[in-house]
C-alpha cells in the first residue's frame, strides 16, 4: 500500500513539474523568441496559460476518476471481506452453541451417573448394616 502512495506522489510531483516546466517554456518562448509587440505577447501568453490550465484540469479530472474507481474497488473488497467474516462468525457461533449443548449433556449424564453411584452406595451400606445387625 505504501508503494502505491509513493508512486502516486511521484506521478503527482511529475505532473506538477511538467506543468510548471511547460508554463516556463511557453513564457520564455513567447517573451524571448517571438518578435511581437508587448500586447500581442501578453495575449499569446494568456492563451497558452489558458491552454495549459485546461490541460491540467482535464488531467486532474482523469486522475480523480481513476481515484474514485480505486476507492469503489476498495469498498467492494471491504464489503466482500466483511460478508465473509460475518458468515464465518455465524458459523463459529453455531459450532460454539452445539459444543455448549454437548457439554451440558455430558455434565447431565455425569450427574446422573454420580446419582446412580450414590444410590448404589447407600443401598450397599444398608445391605451391609442389615447383615451386621
Amino acid at each position: 500500500m505504501g508503494k502505491d502512495n509513493n508512486d502516486k506522489s511521484a506521478k503527482k510531483a511529475g505532473f506538477i513539474g511538467a506543468i510548471v516546466g511547460a508554463i516556463a517554456g511557453v513564457l520564455a518562448g513567447v517573451f524571448a523568441l517571438a518578435p511581437k509587440g508587448a500586447k500581442q505577447n501578453r495575449e499569446d501568453a494568456k492563451a497558452k496559460a489558458d491552454d495549459i490550465k485546461d490541460d491540467a484540469q482535464q488531467k486532474l479530472q482523469e486522475l480523480e476518476g481513476e481515484l474514485m474507481a480505486q476507492i469503489d474497488e476498495v469498498k467492494a473488497r471491504a464489503n466482500e471481506a466483511k460478508g465473509r467474516a460475518e458468515a464465518e462468525l455465524k458459523d463459529l457461533q453455531g459450532k460454539l452453541e452445539a459444543k455448549k449443548l454437548e457439554v451440558k449433556a455430558a455434565i447431565k449424564d455425569e450427574e446422573q451417573d454420580q446419582d446412580s453411584v450414590v444410590r448404589a452406595s447407600k443401598d450397599l451400606i444398608k445391605a451391609v448394616k442389615s447383615k451386621l445387625s
